[in-house]
């Protein structure tokens, strides 16, 4: 299911019974220690085949049954802990390439002796009894401002700190059983070497020890600074905002100017249509250096330590932590911000292809929006004007139609209740001329010879209406049609203070008809974007400052 992807970290959720064949054969990215669930009696076989980066396994009491090549050609292994209290069959050579000579195998202290007769488990040179010992996170970034990470250390017995870097403190340096300890790490000058080093955590008496590797590097802009991409010269309001935030970028991708790359080119590819190319000065741009603790989102299986939880939940697309990223944006962006009339696009760290928005009733957005480097349209340009253009603050609704059907009540009186919002000015209940949203278009000789009524929008085939053969709404078409600029214009307008006069609309418009019709079968096949919209209701400041008040992420930094 997961082979040869660049995940770095999996969790089998307890229940799991077995590791199917092949389910991260090639994972080279898949680092650090691989723990299975009380719940796995077998692996498969090549489950984890050459997954070169795990570093130690734990299996727990009921592993039964280990398949053919499961961890084969994983060179990278230093220890393997079976809590299994009878040596599980292997099967073929599950542990081709493993390091045996060197490893530590630990077992139940009174199970040492059968292992070490076991077939395939006797081939290990060294088998000790087992102690528990561990410490989460294993790795932790961090830039030049003082850091405090959050680390869980279970040890059975008493332990202690062992050796640590002379730029890092813990709140704790000796103990005995579970404890939860605070990491601290100094500021680093700006312009200095980047510097690692490790914390080691031992049992008393024990030969037994676990890790948290360190990494600091230099960068020139601090750890959640709001910086400013362009500022709003067009307005009465000082400009509307919107907050470009990216997650899963850890201290390499940021210091090697990843991150601002991307947020720069995201605003880029969100100002390249129309009619946002021609109201682009209506806008501040702003960012802000979001540090994550590890590169790349994760899904329910695979977890990534990300700022803002960015994770793909299988078919309902992308989720985040939305009341931290109103909470950090309530702290980044400038004091009264009106975050109702604010636009977050948070840009995911992968290049998969997916996207989707959440909407508040109160007109809060986020548009969720991958740097996907698919072709077109499923590529970062179609998801960012689809999501973050349409859906987020133009507050249009989808028009493709994946249901053949008539519109049922229930999604009937969602459309409605978003048009009594203001909301999708671009679809129709009714397909009568004179009672459709688009009339004045429909009248109008610039517009009337492509602006017309065509049935089929909102997901469903029949009854609900569209202005355009085709459109961004439709297939992520780098085109939004007349009446869909109107209202974002509308938008722009009322956000800035200033009067709508549709004079003035018309004379600024720019009408591209080129780039709208080029690909009218793919309504038919149900457009290229399925993720609809997720609407809350009320507004999400609530849980943003429950966010901020529980301090929710582990990681804090200080300037």
């Amino acid at each position: 299911a997961f082979a040869h992807t660049q995940f770095s970290h999996i969790i089998f959720p307890e229940g799991t019974f077995s590791a199917l064949d092949n389910i991260c054969e090639g994972c080279t990215n898949l680092t650090g220690p691989l723990v299975l669930p009380e719940s796995m009696e077998e692996i498969g076989e090549s489950a984890f085949n050459g997954c070169t980066s795990i570093t130690s396994i734990k299996m727990r009491r009921n592993m039964s049954y280990i398949g053919p090549d499961a961890f084969a050609g994983c060179t990278g292994i230093k220890s393997i802990v079976c809590e299994a209290p009878t040596p599980p069959t292997l099967e073929g050579e599950p542990f081709k390439d493993v390091p045996k000579d060197s490893l530590t195998l630990e077992v139940p202290e009174a199970a040492v002796a059968d292992y070490q007769v076991a077939p395939g488990w006797r081939e290990f040179k060294f088998i000790a009894a087992h102690r528990e010992l561990s410490c989460t996170p294993g790795l932790v970034c961090a830039l030049n401002a003082r850091q405090e990470q959050t680390i869980t250390l279970k040890a059975e017995g008493a332990w202690k700190v062992e050796s640590q870097p002379t730029w890092c403190s813990i709140s704790q340096t000796s103990g005995s059983g579970n404890a939860t300890l605070t990491l601290t790490i100094d500021p680093m000058a700006q312009a200095a070497e980047d510097r690692k080093g490790k914390v080691v955590f031992t049992l008393t008496d024990k030969d037994y020890v676990c890790e948290v590797l360190l990494t600091q590097r230099d960068y020139r802009h601090e750890c959640d600074q709001r910086i400013t991409l362009q500022k709003a010269t067009e307005g009465n309001n000082g400009g509307i905002n919107i907050l470009l935030l990216g997650d899963g970028y850890d201290a390499r991708d940021i210091a090697r100017e990843t991150y601002l790359d991307v947020m720069r080119e995201q605003m880029e590819r969100f100002f390249s249509i129309e009619p946002y190319s021609t109201y682009s000065q209506y806008f501040n741009v702003y960012t802000a250096i979001a540090l994550s603790q590890e590169s790349g989102i994760g899904t329910a299986n695979f977890k990534q330590d990300t700022r803002f939880g960015t994770t793909y939940a299988g078919t309902g697309g992308l989720t985040v932590n939305s009341g931290e990223v109103f909470a950090y944006a309530e702290r980044i962006l400038p004091a009264g911000t009106d975050l109702s009339r604010t636009l977050i696009i948070l840009v995911p760290n992968t290049r998969e292809y997916s996207g989707n928005t959440q909407l508040w009733s109160d007109g809060s957005a986020i548009a969720l929006c991958p740097p996907t480097e698919d072709v077109y349209p499923y590529d970062a340009l179609g998801v960012i004007q689809h999501e973050a253009c349409g859906h987020a603050f133009g507050k249009l609704g989808d028009e493709y139609s994946y249901n053949s059907g008539f519109i049922p009540s229930s999604a009937l009186s969602e459309l409605e209740a978003g048009k009594q919002r203001g909301w999708y000015d671009n679809l129709s209940t009714t397909g009568k001329q004179y009672e459709v949203p688009w009339r004045q278009l429909m009248l109008d000789s610039k517009y009337n010879g492509l602006t017309d009524i065509y049935e089929g929008g909102f997901g469903y085939a029949q009854g609900v209406y569209r202005p355009e053969l085709n459109s961004c709404m439709n297939d992520n078409a780098p085109y939004f049609n007349a009446v869909s600029r109107m209202s974002i214009v509308r938008r722009i307008k009322e956000y800035a203070g200033e009067e709508f006069d549709y004079e003035d609309f018309k004379a600024r418009d720019v009408l591209d008809v080129s780039t709208g019709t080029r690909s009218d079968r793919a309504f038919q096949a149900g457009g290229a974007h399925r993720q609809v919209p997720v609407i809350h209701q009320g507004s999400p400041l609530a849980g943003a400052r429950r966010a901020h008040t529980g301090n929710t992420h582990r990681q804090r930094t200080q300037r």
